[in-house]
């Protein structure tokens, strides 16, 4: 295992609106990248055997609204950041689920965001982005079995790490205005499912 992040917050009424008004809910991002699949699959073998709570979590996860992607590939990654755990640090992760049809518009359009990002933030300072990753998987027939066969829907999932909240908070100012495919992105993404996370703080974070 690489990494392991798990960040809560407040649901929001429109996922691509950070400001939007409150749902009453919370959201809860878990976040975990494997050297190979193999590990992936070595954890899910071990937390079903020998962690005491894993069927009270499966229960619980059961009565909400999941998101997964499971064995999903890399696509884009910034930085190789030399952070050994990033509690305290703000976290983003948004989760966009279209349909085959939609899937080679939105690896160009990530393949764009990634690169302005880029550019555009810093590595370094308050307002630091100190992690990047978005990853794209089929999407599971069942969130919660690992063993079920994956539907005609892709996931794709775009998580940032930020030193502060408002660096999160001069990312979504920025990229109204200075990324040129914005609109085309949220016309994309308003297209399917959107699950998402706005600035919650990292509860959790290995390796510590």
């Amino acid at each position: 295992m690489l990494r392991y992040n798990v960040a809560k917050g407040p649901q929001r009424r429109r996922s691509l609106k950070p400001t939007s008004r409150k749902t009453g809910r919370t959201t809860f991002a878990l976040n975990q990248i494997y050297a190979s699949r193999a590990g992936l699959a070595d954890h899910w073998n071990a937390a079903s055997k020998g962690w005491p709570d894993y069927n009270a979590f499966i229960v619980w996860a059961g009565k909400a609204r999941v998101a997964v992607l499971r064995r999903a590939r890399i696509i884009h990654s910034l930085w190789d950041d030399k952070v050994r755990s990033h509690r305290g640090k703000t976290m983003m992760t948004l989760v966009f689920t279209v349909h085959r049809k939609r899937v080679a518009e939105g690896k160009l359009l990530l393949a764009s965001h990634a690169a302005w990002v880029k550019q555009a933030h810093a590595r370094t300072g308050d307002d630091a982005l100190l992690r990047y990753d978005v990853t794209s998987a089929r999407e599971p027939s069942s969130a919660l079995n690992r063993r079920s066969r994956p539907t005609k829907l892709t996931s794709f999932s775009l998580t940032q790490v930020f030193a502060r909240p408002e660096g999160l908070q001069h990312h979504w100012k920025q990229l109204a205005t200075e990324w040129k495919d914005y609109k085309k992105f949220v016309r994309w993404a308003r297209r399917g499912k959107i699950s998402s996370l706005h600035g919650a703080p990292i509860t959790h974070s290995l390796w510590e």
